[in-house]
């Protein structure tokens, strides 16, 4: 029996496939801006900033200096 490659296996998983948006209704809810998720975004914008710092990677000028920062 021949092994399927890696294309046939993308198939059968549906990956690459564009799949209705009823499929995964929560995706499309954004809470970026939801005052009940200003810590969860604070806490994740101060592990990039740490984590670059980390890799000796700079900030993207756009990218604000989260205010939690030491």
């Amino acid at each position: 029996m021949r092994k399927p490659d890696r294309e046939e296996n993308r198939r059968r998983r549906g990956l690459g496939k564009i799949k209705p948006i009823e499929t995964y209704p929560d995706e499309m809810v954004n809470v970026a801006e939801r005052p009940d998720y200003q810590e969860v975004q604070t806490r994740m914008a101060v592990a990039l900033w740490t984590a670059q710092v980390a890799v000796g990677d700079a900030p993207h000028p756009d990218q604000p200096r989260p205010t939690d920062m030491l």
